[in-house]
């Protein structure tokens, strides 16, 4: 008998739908975040604080997936270190928390397929004046580099968004006024201290896409 045949035999094709349905059970049953982990890249937390280490820009969408202690999973957007706004902290990531599940298909083939279905979870009215929430850095277990069709699609969600433009805005005003404001104040020093201690903050203040940032935050202020 060809080995097709057996294969394609009732009660062959019954004991494998038998055997994938266990294995489909058992692939349920895990944990979202253990699937997140094991089908995406997780990046060391210094190398995760570097590549999040910038000025944010309207139309940015090169965002991490962050795991925290307690499990829940969140998108965690760019953000320069040690840069605080009205809104966030320092030691605070603006973020947004994730609703994800997942489904399980066996396929005419016999194979299980899987999928994720994403939701962001954001006010179902979210006005005008709408924020990003507050993420604390000590909190985050794991950064995770996700960036396949299903999270991209998220991403330029979110990017799109009210509360991240909101964000951008803060950001990036409160970024370019501290700037300016220290520039000044190195000027009018009247000690040597005042002078050392604000030239320091300024030395920190070292964004790397800041020149690019500079030429769009300027060229909107002008179209105000």
């Amino acid at each position: 008998m060809d080995e097709r045949d057996v294969i394609t035999t009732p009660r062959a094709v019954k004991n494998q739908l038998k055997t994938l349905r266990k294995d489909r059970e058992k692939e349920l049953q895990k944990p979202i975040v253990e699937v997140i982990k094991e089908s995406y890249e997780i990046l060391p937390t210094d190398r995760a604080l570097t590549r999040l280490d910038r000025l944010p820009t309207l139309g940015d969408s090169n965002f991490l997936l962050a795991i925290t202690k307690k499990n829940d999973i969140y998108v965690v957007v760019p953000r320069v270190k040690g840069m605080f706004s009205g809104h966030h902290l320092s030691d605070e990531w603006p973020a947004e928390k994730l609703s994800i599940e997942r489904t399980i298909n066996i396929t005419k083939d016999m194979k299980l397929e899987s999928s994720l279905k994403i939701e962001r979870m954001i006010p179902p009215f979210a006005r005008s004046d709408y924020r990003l929430d507050k993420l604390n850095k000590d909190d985050v277990k794991h950064y995770i580099v996700a960036n396949d069709e299903v999270f991209s699609n998220v991403y330029s969600e979110l990017a799109s968004s009210q509360g991240f433009i909101n964000y951008v805005n803060d950001e990036v005003n409160g970024y370019f006024e501290r700037k300016e404001n220290l520039q000044k104040q190195v000027t009018n020093a009247s000690t040597t201290e005042e002078f050392n201690q604000k030239v320091e903050l300024l030395k920190e203040m070292n964004a790397y896409n800041e020149d690019i940032v500079r030429l769009m935050w300027e060229s909107a202020k002008q179209e105000q």
